[in-house]
Order: C-alpha cells, then structure tokens, then sequence
C-alpha cells in the first residue's frame, strides 16, 4: 500500500470509507479507486522541460511524482515515462516514435489525467446503481444533473419542467456561494482581483417559484 494511501488518516476520509462500505465497496475496490485518485493528483506535480533535439524530458523535480503514478497504475516507471514524452506515428504501416515538445507532453498528461477521472467517475456510479437497484418494477439510478440553463423540447412534460428549475436553483446557489460573496469578500479584505461578469438568474427562479406576482408552479398548482 502506497505512503499516500496510507497517510491519509484524517475523520474524513474514515467518512469516506464508511460511505463506500455502507454501498458495497470491497476493500480492494476501495484500494483501487484511492489509487487512481492518487495517480491523478501526483500527475497534477509532472511537468516538463525542453531537451532540445530530444524534445521534452521529466522535470527533475517531478521524478518522485512519476515514481508514484506509475506505482499506482502498477506499470513500468520507464513505460510511463516515455509514453508522456513521446507519441507513436504509423507511417505506410511502419511505426516511428516522435518526441514530444514540452506544451504537447503536458497535453497529454492532462489527457491522462481527465481518462483516469472519468473511467473511475463512471465505476463509482455503476457500483452505486448496482448497489441502489430495486428488485421490484421500479429501481434508482444516478445520473449527471448539468447546471445552468433551459432544455426545451417540442413538448416539455411537468418533469422536465422540475428539471430545468433544479438546474436553475443549483445555479443560483453557486453564484451565491462562488461568485456572488466571494467577490464581496474580496473587496471587503481590499483584495485586488479581476471581476466576474456573470448572468444573475434569480428573475429565472423568481419566474418559476414566485407566489406574487404568480410564478409558474403556482399557477399550475392552480390549475390542478
């Protein structure tokens, strides 16, 4: 078990394992996913620096760093690091390796990093649905809930009404919580930084939840 895995002690991550024993996790699964997390965080400390005719090489600070990654994706450290650094060119069915500038390694790095999170995103949600399923007619499922803004159909049912004012309320709650009273915090502290213009949603709410003027739950509460 890797040194991060095993410093990670604190009440929260207890928390954190007791919520994934709590829907089905083994431990191995649980081992699995903390070393993916730990994989992408340590890919997030690689960076890269220009070899010249041999275009990009590790950084020498980040060594420790693809040490670790490769440790927890279980692969040669030499594999890893030459895939960063290099990509392969099929060129009338002969491949070649091409070395990577330091911009195009750290795109791939990106790219690493956001398969790791999505494949283990998606194995999250697959265990929670498995663990949630119903054996009855009706079962749960987890989906995706995308803030902000309005799906419009040629015929939009009372659900996807329900739908997009959940979409805006979330919306408003982040620009409450992450833009609107950082902001204000900010120019209390005399912090110097540069304005976020952003789209204030609230007439949108106000137009679905208002109880005077009438909004639109109301009205067709009405009409019931």
């Amino acid at each position: 078990m890797s040194h991060f895995y095993s410093s990670l002690r604190s009440p929260q991550f207890h928390a954190t394992e007791q919520s994934m024993d709590a829907v089905g996790f083994t431990q191995e699964e649980k081992e699995s996913l903390f070393k993916v997390c730990a994989a992408i965080l340590n890919l997030g400390n690689v960076f890269f620096v220009d070899a010249g005719s041999e275009g990009s090489d590790i950084h020498p600070d980040s060594s420790e760093a693809v040490a670790w990654v490769a440790f927890h994706l279980c692969m040669d450290e030499g594999v890893l690091r030459h895939n960063l650094t290099h990509r392969q060119i099929d060129v009338n069915g002969e491949e070649f390796q091409k070395p990577l500038l330091p911009d195009d390694a750290t795109r791939v790095r990106d790219a690493l990093a956001m398969s790791l999170y999505a494949n283990a995103f998606s194995d999250i949600v697959k265990k929670l649905n498995t663990s949630m399923a119903s054996t009855g007619a009706a079962s749960s499922r987890i989906g995706i809930l995308d803030i902000y803004g309005f799906e419009i159909f040629d015929e939009n049912s009372m659900e996807q009404l329900h739908i997009n004012y959940c979409n805006e309320k979330l919306q408003q709650l982040f620009i409450e919580l992450t833009l609107r009273a950082e902001q204000e915090q900010y120019a209390k502290e005399g912090i110097k930084w540069e304005t976020v213009n952003y789209f204030d949603n609230q007439p949108v709410v106000k137009l679905i939840e208002s109880k005077r003027p009438i909004g639109l739950l109301t009205l067709l509460d009405e009409e019931r």
